[in-house]
């Protein structure tokens, strides 16, 4: 179909790039800055995108003269427009948050509470005191963060900016050997992330799941704690047990009701 109506897969590629690159920085920002508000977040992807339009039709015109599929469809007009679309959002979610600023509370992402009628204010608190991490955890958790955010912008950095740049300003062109290279090392690539992304996570959590499993199966599941640095001092460690079908309420013990 898209052959037929002058369209290539090139062109759409372009087209996709400009439309979901300005989502990029406020949704790294939702999760890294508690100033960005809700306003901010999605305005500047809607204005985000009509600036990466608006740049690569502009770029296009100004080029070529002419706007039409293929001249839109030229590496240089799309490249302007990318940019545009990834960068102006930055820009634009920070201004806006600037004019009053968000304050969010991360602690609100504990706040889960068990949902029951049969709990009193007492057994709430505690089930709410046991959710809390221990100031070690929460230390370990920012380091992560930290670590996470640089490999991020290292990883972004290298293989959307430093590589494709240098290949573009030194005009090279692939050798068959060279681009053979190229395919294997993607490929390799490709699955291990898929294998990291689909069986790491099943790994680290197999106590959980077995314990889930377990719990489902109406059979007991062997006492698992909290690990020791996600207590708090003094605090009893909360243990998962399944209930029966009576139980409507597990208190901060784990202890059935």
């Amino acid at each position: 179909m898209l052959y037929y109506i002058g369209l290539s897969l090139a062109w759409l590629d372009y087209f996709l790039g400009v439309v979901t690159c300005p989502g990029i920085v406020p949704t790294v920002l939702t999760v890294l800055w508690k100033g960005q508000t809700k306003t901010a977040a999605i305005v500047s992807q809607i204005l985000g995108m009509m600036t990466g339009f608006a740049v690569w039709l502009g770029a296009t015109k100004a080029l070529y003269g002419v706007v039409n599929v293929t001249t839109s469809g030229s590496q240089l007009s799309c490249m302007y427009g990318v940019i545009a679309s990834f960068v102006s959002p930055a820009i634009y979610t920070v201004a806006i948050s600037l004019i009053k600023p968000a304050s969010f509370d991360w602690n609100k992402f504990f706040q889960v509470e068990l949902i029951t009628d049969d709990l009193n204010a007492e057994e709430i608190e505690a089930n709410k005191r046991a959710q809390m991490l221990s100031p070690a955890m929460i230390k370990k958790m920012k380091k992560m963060s930290k670590f996470a955010s640089f490999a991020g912008v290292a990883m972004f950095v290298g293989v959307w900016i430093i590589w494709p740049y240098a290949m573009y300003g030194s005009r090279y062109v692939f050798s068959k050997k060279f681009f053979t290279g190229w395919i294997v090392v993607c490929i390799i690539y490709a699955f291990f992330t898929f294998f990291l992304v689909t069986f790491y996570p099943l790994w680290d959590g197999r106590h959980q799941l077995k314990i889930i499993v377990l719990g489902l199966l109406g059979k007991k599941s062997p006492t698992r704690g909290i690990p020791q640095e996600h207590v708090h001092a003094g605090q009893e460690p909360m243990f998962l047990e399944p209930l029966d079908t009576e139980t409507k309420g597990i208190t901060a013990t784990g202890k059935e009701k």
